[in-house]
């Protein structure tokens, strides 16, 4: 018993100390590309970061930020990414918490305070391409749709959900994991499938 505890605590120990340069690096990073963050951070794993300087990106406190095999076992082959494209707006509210999350900005994407996205989810605001063939191959990207994003606060997104663009997630929504969300989502309802439709109402008090 006390070899178990011995191991525990050094695995404990040395977990802390992998952490903590992480934190250091990112922290860099941030400042680098003009991210304003709050307090409490906190991060596990490598973070993967494109942001355009002309992009506005506001990180709120006590934000969680987790890559791979870090305390979340949803997360495990993903890691988290954000992408910010000239001129767009990412909002990360207070006590949220990213978990292998792939954000990919073009205009603008809010997530509210104290939402939980589950590993391997991948939330965008933009088509990405054309619609029309032509200017598809042609490689003109001018004609790409865009749209914000707006995820409400205490919304529970799960693993491996696709969040497109124009979606407002109301406050206290839950989404099933593997969900394609492609319109609004109502407060305090869960949604599911592909695309995610209604399931049921969330019965209890709001808080």
């Amino acid at each position: 018993m006390k070899v178990y505890k011995l191991i525990v605590f050094i695995y404990t120990l040395c977990g802390k100390a992998v952490r903590f340069p992480h934190l250091l690096i990112l922290r860099f990073r941030l400042i680098c590309y003009g991210v304003k963050f709050g307090k409490g951070l906190s991060v596990r794993g490598w973070i993967n970061l494109h942001i355009s300087p002309r992009a506005k990106v506001v990180i709120g406190n006590n934000v969680m930020l987790k890559s791979g095999f870090a305390d979340n076992p949803t997360a495990c082959s993903s890691k988290t990414c954000l992408w910010c494209y000239r001129g767009s707006n990412l909002v990360i509210g207070d006590n949220t918490g990213l978990f292998g999350t792939t954000i990919i900005c073009s205009e603008s994407i809010t997530i509210g305070n104290k939402t939980l996205i589950a590993g391997g989810t991948h939330i965008y605001d933009s088509n990405f391409h054309s619609m029309d063939p032509k200017v598809r191959t042609e490689g003109d990207d001018g004609q790409v749709e865009t749209s914000p994003v707006n995820i409400g606060n205490q919304c529970w997104i799960g693993s491996r959900c696709i969040i497109l663009k124009g979606v407002t997630i109301g406050d206290q929504a839950v989404i099933g994991a593997g969900s394609v969300v492609t319109k609004d989502v109502p407060p305090r309802q869960v949604w599911a499938g592909n695309p995610a439709r209604f399931v049921k109402e969330i019965i209890g008090e709001s808080k």
